[in-house]
């Protein structure tokens, strides 16, 4: 499966986990360049 936003992939696996109708992607399959450090 791929994960699409704005025309480009920004994570492919084919080990994803389905829960209530959304996909999640392990971490290591989603491309880094796409993430953001977040402070809590």
């Amino acid at each position: 499966m791929k994960a699409i936003w704005n025309g480009k992939v920004i994570a492919e696996s084919n080990d994803i986990v389905n829960v209530e109708g959304n996909a999640y992607f392990p971490i290591e399959s989603v491309k880094k360049e796409f993430l953001k450090d977040f402070l809590w």
